[in-house]
């Protein structure tokens, strides 16, 4: 809210980015994958600090903030606590839940990228199966492996919640999404097992569900928002015109 948004556009084509480990899997994978490409090449080009955004995620705190707490940092808990088991990552049975990444939401610098290019190189090189979902599930398996620290998850330094909390880690949609407001931010319930506060930093969407939600109607009544408060702050947070006092940049999918 408030906020005056300074965007460059950077047009790429799938073809502009160089083959990954991804690209026999399928265009989308191969393009998932590339993001780490894209923002390599911003970093590069630009300097600076990028954080991805995917299109389907919505941000309400400035996460410029992290970086005078961390370089680099990813979002855990994408699955939730998982009543305590170590059960409910894709990739193992093995990591727990906090260290669950999603890939819609980080900021790696040029050192972190790094890292990940060699633990994937490593994977390829001894045999191991790469992880069926990419960028998150390289960071969920260097959390797991110690090659990234605890640290870096953002909600141990950030006081807010992020990916699916406010939708109890289910893909959100018009029934589930359990959003209320206090003191004019937005809060949901505490999940159990999960260490994370109440305010919230950013909702993750799948495509498809924001579609529904956002995008098939010419104008978003939030009906789907159960609370009147929270509706009425979203319509608000919607609709307000930007102010330039702030300047942010972000990378977008």
């Amino acid at each position: 809210m408030g906020t005056h948004t300074d965007i460059t556009i950077h047009k790429c084509q799938p073809s502009h980015f160089p083959k990954n480990p991804y690209s026999t899997r399928g265009q989308w994978k191969s393009l998932s994958r590339a993001k780490l490409d894209a923002v390599e090449e911003l970093l590069v080009l630009e300097g600076g600090k990028v954080i991805w955004i995917d299109l389907d995620t919505l941000v309400f705190v400035d996460l410029q903030q992290s970086f005078q707490f961390r370089s680099s940092w990813v979002v855990g808990y994408q699955h939730g606590g998982c009543d305590g088991r170590y059960d409910c990552n894709k990739e193992s049975k093995q990591i727990q839940p906090e260290y669950d990444a999603l890939g819609d939401l980080w900021s790696l610098d040029l050192r972190s990228i790094q890292q990940v290019r060699k633990y994937e190189l490593n994977l390829l090189q001894t045999g191991q199966l790469l992880p069926k979902y990419d960028l998150q599930g390289y960071f969920s398996m260097m959390l797991h492996a110690g090659e990234f620290p605890p640290s870096m998850l953002l909600h141990r330094f950030m006081p807010y919640n992020f990916g699916f909390f406010c939708s109890n880690f289910k893909h959100p949609n018009s029934t589930n999404l359990e959003i209320t407001v206090r003191h004019g931010l937005l809060q949901c319930p505490e999940r159990k097992h999960v260490n994370m506060a109440r305010t919230v930093g950013s909702i993750s969407f799948t495509a498809n569900c924001f579609q529904k939600m956002f995008a098939t109607a010419k104008e978003v009544d939030f009906q789907f928002i159960q609370d009147l408060r929270a509706r009425k702050w979203f319509q608000t947070w919607f609709s307000t015109i930007p102010s330039s006092s702030d300047h942010k940049t972000a990378l977008r999918q």
